[in-house]
């Protein structure tokens, strides 16, 4: 009986200290499977553009604050320093320009070529771009410094290469390859979504045969957002895999809809946009998503949409950053409590300290 026992004490000592070092990493693992304790909504605000203004409206819907020098910019991509890459037309030709960051004076044209120039993208070091050109016939993309120089080509593509993204890592670009127009007018073509690589110029598909409105890196940059006209892909660059989002059977009034200008959070866990009526409209009608801001969380198992009202037409989402006065609570560092010091006039003298032992 005595042996058995001791038998028993074993397995339980063996099962506890399997316990105690396995329950951190589990404890982990559940807090990053639950994204929707990742931030509070309070505590961040984004910069949305609408119909004629550009305000940081907190991620709740409370308060707003106007962004008056930002209203000429309908839209672009932005650097995390506030500077903005815009394709216009000046002179009756369409340039890259860069604008400065808020409150700055100055903008500067990027490239100065006969054909037309679009779809600019950032690096992530702020120190080149990505864009789409006619300049050797279809559209290709190539890559400038800031500072200047000769633009580089970077695609081959036969029927053209458009919306360009850059990898978080800054080690290689996302876009589409054109496939050929199966009628005269084609609102959106269909396309590859091929990842470029800057060091080998090496090429792979990711996805074939979409109809791609929008591209958009996770900044942890795992993720490749795809968005097209069935409605959203998840897609995991390592290994291709991607998981679908269909707006309508979320929200039956979302029916033909596509997200746009999709903006993840800075944790990689949600994504704001907007997500509107891709065929056409009659008149002032307003069709379901013209005024509202969307979110969503990509790691969540059942997709859900929380939407935050908004008084003119939404163009879309480009920045999030914190509101000021929410620091982390993680980071605070913990303050020593103050010493007890009796009232001024307290009628009671402070209690002598105990003189120590000799």
């Amino acid at each position: 009986m005595l042996v058995g026992m001791r038998c028993v004490a074993a397995q339980y000592t063996r099962s506890f200290l399997a316990y105690s070092l396995l329950a951190p990493l589990l404890l982990a693992s559940v807090a990053q499977a639950d994204p929707a304790a990742a931030h509070d909504p309070k505590a961040w605000e984004l910069l949305v553009f609408e119909r004629g203004t550009a305000s940081w409206v907190r991620a709740d819907g409370g308060a707003r604050k106007a962004a008056p020098e930002l209203r000429g910019i309908r839209s672009g991509a932005r650097a995390k320093d506030g500077r903005w890459l815009i394709a216009n037309h000046l002179n009756g030709n369409r340039d890259i320009w860069l604008l400065p960051a808020t409150g700055k004076p100055g903008q500067k044209r990027l490239t100065k070529h006969a054909a037309a120039d679009a779809d600019p993208a950032w690096t992530p070091d702020g120190k080149s771009l990505v864009f789409a050109s006619r300049r050797d016939g279809p559209w290709q993309l190539y890559k400038k410094p800031i500072a200047g120089g000769a633009a580089v080509r970077l695609t081959h593509a036969d029927e053209g290469a458009r919306k360009p993204v850059v990898a978080p890592d800054g080690k290689s670009v996302a876009y589409t390859s054109l496939h050929p127009p199966t009628r005269r007018f084609e609102k959106m073509r269909r396309s590859d979504v091929r990842v470029h690589v800057f060091k080998d110029s090496s090429e792979r598909v990711l996805m074939p045969n979409v109809h791609v409105s929008e591209l958009s890196f996770s900044p942890d940059g795992k993720t490749l957002a795809v968005s097209h006209a069935a409605g959203l892909d998840l897609v995991d660059v390592k290994s291709g895999k991607a998981r679908r989002i269909d707006w309508h059977a979320i929200d039956p009034a979302l029916y033909a809809h596509g997200a746009w200008n999709l903006c993840w959070h800075p944790d990689s866990t949600e994504i704001a946009c907007r997500i509107s009526f891709l065929g056409g409209r009659h008149g002032a009608v307003v069709i379901r998503g013209d005024h509202e801001l969307f979110f969503f969380r990509p790691g969540d198992k059942q997709i859900k949409l929380r939407a935050i009202p908004m008084p003119e037409r939404v163009r879309g989402a480009y920045a999030w950053r914190k509101v000021k006065g929410t620091a982390k609570e993680s980071s605070r560092k913990p303050t020593a409590k103050p010493t007890e010091k009796p009232a001024e006039n307290s009628a009671e003298p402070p209690t002598p300290k105990k003189p120590p032992d000799r």
